[in-house]
């Protein structure tokens, strides 16, 4: 894997882990470098594609779903209840906020 894409993914599953919402490719392609490097569209979604793959092989629950029963497009997330057991064992006061340096999504408390 190049450092670019292992970059990407790592910045990827930041910006999902630091929001409540379900985010739309299209604003996930906004929010995390690498992405807004696609020159077109059919490309953005193959590269997405093959990160969702990779990330989904590597054990990490990546959520599909909307926010509202209105919204046309499904969005994703990275419940972070769920990713590890290590996490759960922080006291609130020694948890740190988690939210990624590009400011993707609502911050976790």
């Amino acid at each position: 894997m190049s450092v670019v894409r292992a970059e990407r993914l790592v910045n990827l599953v930041l910006c999902l882990l630091s929001t409540r919402q379900y985010l739309p490719a299209e604003s996930i392609r906004k929010i995390v470098p690498g992405y807004a490097d696609a020159p077109n569209d059919d490309a953005f979604f193959r590269m997405f594609e093959r990160d969702k793959t990779e990330l989904r092989e590597l054990g990490i629950p990546l959520e599909v779903g909307r926010n509202w029963s209105f919204d046309k497009v499904d969005g994703y997330r990275i419940a972070g209840a769920t990713t590890s057991s290590a996490t759960s064992s922080w006291s609130p006061t020694r948890r740190p906020r988690s939210r990624s340096p590009s400011g993707c999504g609502t911050p976790r408390s």
